[in-house]
């Protein structure tokens, strides 16, 4: 397996953050918060796969993309394997995807509460690609092997946020904040289930919170990615997946340990190439 890498940087309660349930927007109207107000897609034909998504405020920029990239990120947590139904060209083809709220919405967006908001980016991202991909979908359930994040033996090692930065947050500290590059997790006032989200972006495979911890934690966690050529691409995820490992049980004194559950997937019953504009 050829485990997809791309560098996501995500700032105070957007991207890959909990999910909950959206709860029903009292004198709002709902459809300003299902879509983007402007949208531009185009085809990047450049020769690197490098790929970023850099949320905003008031919107999004996505780089050098593909479209399974573009499903985690909206519909996550998922894995690449929990989608179904993708044509050849959604794994080749790569996007720059930029959108914006207006400012008249951006300011009534505001307003919701940062959960609830969270959400409806999410949607706001699907969006796009009902709209400008053509996508339609069901939803199905499906038997699939995941990892657990359970307490290793010893317990935790994590560094409990203090309730003075969270509540005053300022300069370099910023609640909510989750960085994940090829070799770094880092994140200010986070939900164990929120790094266990991070950690399925990296290790392409779904991760199940079963540590019973509720608080939130200053993470940072380093691990030593492997790189080679791409005829060794399956031995360097094997090793790069093991280093995550070890990571996360001698820095965090937590266990990534090989599971099954069932799983939400995703079936695509049709989607097509989008028009540059």
């Amino acid at each position: 397996m050829i485990m997809m890498r791309f560098t996501i940087v995500l700032l105070v309660c957007i991207g890959i953050g909990e999910v909950t349930v959206p709860r029903p927007l009292q004198a709002q109207n709902v459809a300003k918060y299902t879509s983007y107000d402007t949208v531009s897609v185009r085809e990047n034909k450049s020769p690197t796969f490098a790929s970023g998504f850099h949320p905003s405020p008031n919107g999004l920029s996505m780089t050098n993309v593909t479209v399974p990239q573009i499903f985690i990120l909206a519909f996550g947590p998922i894995d690449r394997r929990s989608i179904s139904g993708l044509p050849a060209w959604t794994n080749s083809k790569r996007y720059d995807i930029s959108a914006k709220l207006d400012d008249e919405t951006f300011s009534a967006f505001q307003k919701l509460p940062p959960a609830e908001a969270m959400e409806h980016r999410k949607l706001m991202m699907q969006q796009i690609l009902f709209d400008r991909f053509n996508l339609k979908m069901h939803h199905d359930k499906r038997d699939a092997a995941v990892f657990a994040l359970v307490v290793a033996k010893g317990g935790p090692k994590l560094k409990e946020a203090d309730q003075h930065m969270i509540n005053n947050p300022g300069g370099e500290y910023h609640r909510g904040q989750l960085k994940v590059l090829d070799g770094e997790i880092s994140g200010q006032a986070i939900s164990l289930d929120r790094l266990a989200r991070a950690l399925a972006t990296l290790l392409d495979r779904e991760i199940v919170d079963q540590t019973g911890l509720l608080g939130k934690y200053d993470v940072a966690l380093k691990w030593l990615p492997v790189r080679s050529s791409q005829d060794q691409a399956d031995a360097d995820a094997q090793s790069s997946h093991a280093s995550i490992f070890s990571a996360v049980h001698e820095q965090l004194g937590l266990r990534l340990e090989a599971t099954r559950a069932l799983t939400d997937s995703i079936v695509v019953d049709h989607i097509e190439m989008p028009n540059d504009n």
